[in-house]
C-alpha cells in the first residue's frame, strides 16, 4: 500500500505500541467548530499514561506521584463526535530521572489508519510525603524496559 496522504500510515507501523485504547467521545469535547477541542486531548493522554502506569510501571499511588513535566502536541486532522478514534501509547525513551510517553490518536480503516494527532509526554516521579522529585527506581525502569521490551 503506498501512502501518498500525509496522515495516513500502514496498520504495521503501530505493531511496536504496546497499548491501544478505544477513546470514548463526550458531547462535552466538542468546541463550536464541531470538532473535539484541542484542549481535551491532553485528558485523552492523561487516561492513557494511567494505564500505562498501572500496566507497565505497577507504580504505588500512596508513595508515588507521576508527574506531567512536559507536553507536546502535533496535530493533523479535526476528530468528530462521530469518529471512532484509538490512540496508542508506548514508552520511547527512560532514564533515570523521567520517561517519555509517545502516543498516536488515529481513526482507523481497514488496513491503514489516518493519524489525527501525535503527542509526547515527559514523566517525573514526585514522592508525594516529602514533597520532591524523585529519580525513577531501578525497579520502575527495569519493568518499562520489560514491558517494551528495550535492550538496557
Amino acid at each position: 500500500m503506498s501512502v501518498k496522504n500525509p496522515t495516513r500510515e500502514n496498520l504495521d507501523t503501530m505493531k511496536d505500541f504496546k497499548l491501544k485504547k478505544k477513546l470514548n467521545l463526550r458531547w462535552r469535547d466538542i468546541n463550536e467548530f464541531d470538532h473535539i477541542n484541542d484542549a481535551v486531548y491532553l485528558n485523552y493522554l492523561e487516561e492513557c499514561r494511567l494505564d500505562y502506569l498501572d500496566q507497565a510501571c505497577e507504580l504505588d499511588p500512596s508513595l508515588f506521584g507521576a508527574l506531567l513535566s512536559k507536553a507536546q502536541i502535533e496535530y493533523r486532522q479535526p476528530l468528530g463526535y462521530k469518529d471512532k478514534p484509538f490512540i496508542y501509547t508506548r514508552c520511547s525513551k527512560v532514564n533515570g530521572e523521567s520517561f517519555d510517553l509517545e502516543y498516536v490518536i488515529t481513526r482507523e480503516e481497514a488496513d491503514d489508519i489516518e493519524v489525527i494527532a501525535k503527542a509526547t509526554t515527559e514523566i517525573r516521579l514526585y514522592d508525594i510525603k516529602n514533597k520532591q522529585q524523585l529519580s525513577l527506581p531501578e525497579d520502575v525502569v527495569t519493568k518499562i524496559r520489560d514491558f517494551e521490551g528495550m535492550v538496557a
